[in-house]
């Protein structure tokens, strides 16, 4: 009779057990690739959508502060910084003697940002009223290169007259 329950029992095999680790490790392999490529999408997202952000927060709290507030990006494309445009405020520009708020680091794979019309390092700064400068870029475009040979492209739109920001596309080749 004890015979007869230790037969009845079920389970895996050892070999059995090791056929699935093979499958599933050959699986895995096969779509770590395409996630990598995917956890770098995202991290471009998300860096986009944190200048949109900053450059909202410029926006509004020139709104509230009643003061020209503005964020201005670096011409290697590594940071951005918001600041309060105190330093001769008719000229819209970012200098030494102006007010820094905060500096942000963009990811380590960017490679550039720039404005749409020129190649000049984009500052945007906002009047009290929430307007952007009339000089301020329309379109900022960043772009980001992976060392798995990844480009992404993305634009933010901005529109002078009101101030408002919007990220129009992430492009990825």
């Amino acid at each position: 009779m004890v015979k007869q329950v230790f037969l009845n029992r079920r389970g895996f095999t050892l070999i059995e057990m090791m056929t699935i680790v093979v499958i599933i490790g050959i699986v895995s392999a096969m779509a770590f690739p395409k996630f990598g490529a995917a956890m770098h999408r995202l991290e471009f997202r998300n860096a986009g959508r944190h200048m949109v952000s900053k450059l909202r927060l410029a926006r509004s709290t020139a709104i509230s502060q009643k003061q020209q507030y503005g964020v201005s990006f670096d011409d290697q494309g590594t940071t951005m910084t918001l600041f309060l445009d105190t330093n001769n405020p008719s000229m819209f520009l970012f200098d030494g003697g102006d007010s820094v708020v905060s500096v942000d680091t963009l990811p380590a794979d960017f490679s550039w940002v720039w404005a749409e019309l020129g190649n000049y390092i984009p500052t945007v700064i906002f009047k009290p009223n929430g307007a952007a400068h009339s000089a301020a870029p329309r379109r900022i475009r960043f772009l980001s290169i992976n060392p798995d040979d990844y480009i992404h492209f993305g634009t933010i739109e901005l529109t002078p007259a009101t101030g408002r920001t919007k990220l129009t596309s992430l492009d990825g080749y």
